[in-house]
């Protein structure tokens, strides 16, 4: 009977210390402050970029209703203001440093280069050839080099989900999406 009893409580302790988080004593080193307060400048600055970038889209279409730049607005604010929160939390030094905060291995770092670029060439992309070629890329690339997915399948995925996100902005929210800059693109309406 204790035998059984013991197992039970062995059980009960790691259901526990499966779902509570476990502190660990790693310090927040200055290093790791500084670290932190550098990522969240870049975080407001790129929130900055944003913002600024949709303004030249417009925040009011000819027709009255919200504009192109609406929605990158909004991202772009709240990036920035995330950023802006990240670096107070980090000159505080209230960041929590537990085991998985581990510096990412080259993969990773592959990874968070690639989408960084691509978001960066999307953005670009927007303003010449409109939404819904830069969506269908922007989607592919990431699908194909950073999901690893086979190209075939991830150009429906992209196909799917851009021309479905096109038809949701503007048929469903009523918004207008960038076109093309380029007449022989635009004049297929996109």
């Amino acid at each position: 009977m204790q035998h059984e009893t013991s197992a039970h409580n062995e059980v009960a302790e790691e259901i526990v210390d499966e779902f509570v988080e476990v502190e660990t004593d790693l310090p927040v080193t200055t290093g790791y402050r500084i670290a932190n307060q550098v990522a969240a400048a870049l975080a407001v600055l790129i929130g900055a970029w944003m913002a600024w970038s949709a303004l030249e889209l417009g925040l009011v279409a000819p027709n009255g209703t919200p504009g192109a730049g609406v929605f990158p607005l909004a991202i772009g604010t709240l990036f920035g203001v995330l950023g802006l929160a990240w670096f107070v939390l980090a000159s505080l030094g209230r960041l929590d440093r537990s085991a998985d905060t581990q510096f990412p291995d080259r993969a990773g770092i592959r990874r968070i280069l690639i989408t960084a670029v691509a978001t960066g060439v999307f953005l670009w992309a927007l303003l010449w050839i409109g939404y819904l070629l830069a969506m269908a890329l922007y989607t592919l690339a990431l699908l194909v080099l950073v999901g690893d997915r086979k190209w075939w399948s991830s150009a429906i995925i992209a196909a799917v989900f851009s021309a479905g996100s096109y038809y949701a902005f503007t048929v469903g929210l009523n918004l207008s999406l960038p076109r093309s800059a380029f007449a022989f693109i635009s004049q297929f309406g996109i």
